[in-house]
């Protein structure tokens, strides 16, 4: 409802960027308290995501992928970095009109954006109507069998795993916790990975490039 009434109630309690007073006043001049931050925001989620990116400078999401030293204050960014590991997102959202094809690498907004801009579709504009909701359920489908999402998912599975190894190495050499079994030794570790690397299969077979995903839809 906020997002319709422009409601913020969570106030930012910091002080504005910038030295909280003059250094060195001019004579006879009364010293001046920084102003307050005019930050304000709907959720608290968005308040705690500002002050840990303007003020405190917190980066508390940090990337799981070894070697990576990337860490950011907010989750949503952290989930675009990932993409540089894993990926982009598959191509689900694709126009329907005779002879466009226009099939962006992103999410519905992107699409409904070319369908306003072209004029194509406009019964996929609909919020209401069982035409929208068809194009993105075949489309949520699209992307679970997508290959770039199977390989994300391994791979995720397999960051994970190999986590949780170095993890229970470092605790004394005692395995996982609540576990009798020795932690794992980097050969180990390097076999899991080449284990799931291996065995990552997909039994599946998505329509061709020229067709697309959503081209069987009809309306």
């Amino acid at each position: 409802m906020r997002t319709h009434t422009g409601e913020c109630p969570f106030k930012c309690p910091y002080e504005a960027n910038g030295p909280r007073l003059y250094a060195e006043p001019l004579p006879g001049a009364a010293l001046k308290p920084a102003p307050k931050c005019s930050g304000a925001f709907g959720t608290k989620t968005g308040l705690d995501t500002h002050i840990r990116a303007i003020h405190t400078r917190e980066k508390k999401f940090v990337c799981d992928f070894d070697g990576c030293d990337f860490a950011c204050a907010d989750s949503s960014n952290l989930s675009k970095h990932r993409r540089k590991h894993l990926g982009g997102n598959p191509k689900v959202f694709r126009c329907l009109h005779p002879g466009c094809g226009h099939a962006p690498k992103g999410s519905w907004d992107e699409i409904r954006r070319h369908f306003v801009a072209k004029g194509h579709c406009p019964e996929l504009l609909d919020d209401q109507g069982d035409a929208q909701a068809e194009y993105k359920r075949k489309a949520r489908e699209a992307k679970k069998m997508a290959p770039e999402t199977r390989a994300r998912e391994a791979k995720m599975r397999q960051v994970k795993m190999l986590k949780r190894g170095k993890a229970a190495a470092a605790n004394s050499g005692t395995g996982y916790p609540g576990s009798t079994h020795p932690a794992p030794t980097a050969p180990d570790m390097m076999m899991m990975e080449t284990t799931i690397a291996a065995t990552t299969t997909y039994d599946y077979a998505l329509p061709s490039a020229e067709s697309g995903p959503l081209d069987m839809m009809m309306f």
